[in-house]
């Protein structure tokens, strides 16, 4: 497989061609692509002509990510966004190279609401027709993606993404300035989008309707009615009896903006058939249309915390895989605008009945994780990550839930650190015994330590009632010794680094750890499950054994 890459040492394209290498050289093959990477083409503004030419008549995939954002005079964006691609398509004819094409566009192309005057949306807009009418001239597989907001390593700072500012700018201690920290942004991480991009080199592209700026899903453009597309997902039958009864809870005692809502949908305006409190595998969705494999989630106000919205997000996008459309209201929108609401479910209604039967090839793509939040609440984050990531006492860990938008900022912000805040100085406590060190907090999962002990050294020699310890020998010769407290039975681990091994410290039991050798330093790494306190240490001083015991 010969891929070309337009845009190469753009933010996106530089983030492709990285993974696209890394499968080619079999660094990364959990992707399982159907054919092995011959080359990978790479496509920039200092490429020449002849280039252009030879790798469009041999290439087998076409990612045009080639394009102008930020030009002087906004007539360039048309230049630059429909110029570029009508010399990349009609390149392609020459050659009667049919091959699958994405290119990439942005939700301003739908010069929908703030967008409608966007000559960049404008541009993009150009350039996806034109996408279209040459899919329909050569029956090639078209790709258009709309990117909301991307963020990530190795983007550009103070050009066009708030985010990459933001990071660079704190990690550099410049200054930031957020006009309005209400402003709500929704945001595309890099990694899900190669991910999804190298989904549509494979042929699995998430395809899609767009209702103003919302994408709607449609599953790979099959044809037939969405029953036929989608099939129909039940609950899951290990859970149906917990869920079951939890519907019938959720029906009976409803919320005030779940009852408007409902008294609405059983009208005949939608034309439309509703139910409530519907199991779809092992979710319960407040409302569901089976016609349209339609979900409405109405939202109170613990869905506005970050771990709710995480655990959302999640939800959405695998009820999207399954095939179907979720809309979300807030309590409010429901209970004060009811009409607004009303209409956006009409909007929506109209348009996936207007699909239903019909053979859509659909070129319009999007990538199934986002992530919606305010510009105040980004910023906050990023600061959280810089405060652990600079933690004088050391490296103090946040939760950080693998996949969630914290997880993203916190990779995002440590690509921006400059050199010297990419090494710091840790606490050592230092005796003649040795020394002892602490590497990384958490603010709820303890700490990690490391404890140098010199030859002949015992340390410990006490217990404690909550706290427990792990303790891990990794270079030098060592004897762990343990002792239940009111007991004369005594534990011991030779321990050694030649075989790593872990020793649990028990509540209640005295312990210590002693250097057996007379030459080396014993080297541990110890986990303790709380931060020390010094104000309450929880430490009580007695020695495992008059006499070592081995």
């Amino acid at each position: 497989m010969r891929i070309l890459v337009t845009g190469a040492k753009g933010f996106v394209g530089r983030n492709l061609c990285a993974q696209l290498k890394n499968i080619r050289d079999g660094k990364a093959k959990w992707y399982n692509l159907p054919e092995p990477i011959e080359a990978i083409y790479e496509y920039d503004i200092d490429s020449t002509p002849e280039q252009l030419n030879q790798w469009c008549k041999d290439c087998d995939f076409v990612f045009n990510l080639a394009g102008v954002n930020r030009p002087q005079d906004p007539k360039e964006f048309m230049e630059g966004n429909f110029g570029f691609a009508t010399t990349l398509l009609n390149t392609l004819k020459k050659y009667k190279n049919n091959c699958p094409v994405m290119i990439s566009s942005s939700i301003q192309a739908t010069l929908a609401g703030r967008f409608g005057t966007s000559e960049y949306g404008k541009s993009k807009k150009a350039g996806e027709e034109l996408m279209f009418e040459y899919g329909k001239e050569t029956g090639a597989r078209v790709l258009v993606y709309r990117f909301p907001n991307l963020f990530g390593k190795w983007c550009r700072p103070n050009y066009n993404s708030a985010i990459a500012t933001f990071c660079h700018n704190i990690a550099n201690d410049l200054p930031i300035q957020v006009n309005d920290r209400s402003v709500e942004m929704e945001l595309l991480y890099i990694d899900d989008l190669v991910d999804e991009l190298i989904e549509a080199l494979k042929g699995n592209e998430h395809r899609c309707e767009y209702a103003g700026l919302t994408p709607i899903p449609f599953p790979k453009g099959q044809g037939g009615s969405y029953a036929d597309k989608f099939g129909v997902h039940t609950a899951d039958p290990t859970l149906y009896d917990v869920l079951k009864q939890h519907a019938e809870n959720m029906r009976k005692n409803p919320t005030e903006a779940e009852e408007v809502l409902w008294k609405a949908l059983k009208g005949k305006g939608l034309d439309h058939k509703f139910r409530r409190q519907h199991i779809i595998g092992d979710y319960i969705v407040d409302f569901f249309c089976n016609e349209l494999n339609l979900t409405i989630e109405i939202d109170g106000g613990y869905h506005s915390t970050q771990e709710q919205r995480y655990a959302d997000d999640l939800r959405t996008a695998e009820l999207m895989k399954m095939g179907y459309t979720e809309l979300r209201f807030k309590n409010e929108e429901v209970l004060f605008d009811l009409e607004n609401v009303l209409s956006q479910i009409k909007s929506v209604c109209e348009l996936k009945s207007s699909l239903l039967g019909e053979d859509l090839g659909g070129a319009y793509c999007y990538c199934l994780v986002t992530h919606k939040t305010t510009l105040g609440e980004i910023v906050d984050i990023i600061n959280d990550c810089a405060d652990a990531a600079t933690n004088k006492d050391g490296f103090n860990m946040i939760e950080l839930p693998q996949g969630s938008l914290k997880y993203k900022l916190m990779t995002t912000y440590l690509s921006y650190l400059p050199k010297e805040k990419a090494i710091y100085d840790l606490k050592m406590n230092v005796d003649a015994r040795g020394f002892f060190t602490e590497l990384m907090h958490t603010l709820n999962c303890g700490q990690v330590s490391i404890n140098i002990s010199k030859p002949g050294i015992t340390k410990g020699e006490h217990w404690h009632h909550s706290k427990w310890e792990t303790f891990i020998v990794v270079s030098g010769h060592g004897l762990i010794q343990l002792r239940k407290e009111g007991t004369d039975e005594i534990w011991n681990y030779e321990v050694s680094g030649e075989k790593i091994q872990a020793v649990q410290m028990l509540p209640g039991y005295t312990h210590n750890i002693i250097n057996l050798s007379e030459t080396e330093d014993l080297v541990t790494v110890m986990y303790c499950n709380e931060r020390f306190n010094p104000n309450r240490p929880d430490t009580y001083f007695d020695p495992v054994a008059q006499v070592k015991e081995k």
